[in-house]
């Protein structure tokens, strides 16, 4: 049986695999047929562990490369709860703002959905504690 770890490395070689397949742009509409958003998203949810840098790495710019000026896949994003992560990146200084950023701010162009969802209870925390 594989330890934990082992299965976090086989989990980030293949966020890896996918993440460089969608800076290929005749990718996106296969990985984006298959899902690949709603399953990228709650790798996300790591907190603690070997390798979670990597991982929210490989996950968010993945995402980025799908959502970047497609409107559907970022409503889908935000549908499959990106924002609050994306929050998360951008108000504890992480490392991965840069990336966590302009996909916020594509998404408030994406809908009226992707607008309601960016008023959730994460602004007041913005409002109260700047970056």
């Amino acid at each position: 049986m594989l330890s934990h770890l082992a299965l976090l490395f086989i989990d980030s070689e293949i966020l890896k695999c996918i993440d460089n397949l969608s800076s290929d742009p005749s990718c996106l509409e296969n990985a984006a047929a298959a899902d690949a958003i709603k399953y990228l998203i709650p790798n996300l949810e790591l907190k603690d562990g070997p390798l979670v840098d990597h991982i929210h790495s490989e996950v968010l710019n993945a995402l980025f490369n799908l959502c970047k000026i497609n409107k559907r896949r970022q409503e889908q994003a935000a549908e499959n709860g990106i924002i609050p992560h994306l929050m998360n990146f951008i108000m504890s200084d992480s490392p991965l703002k840069p990336h966590a950023l302009p996909l916020l701010c594509d998404m408030a162009h994406a809908s009226r959905n992707s607008r309601e969802q960016l008023r959730g209870p994460w602004w007041i925390g913005c409002i109260l504690e700047p970056a």
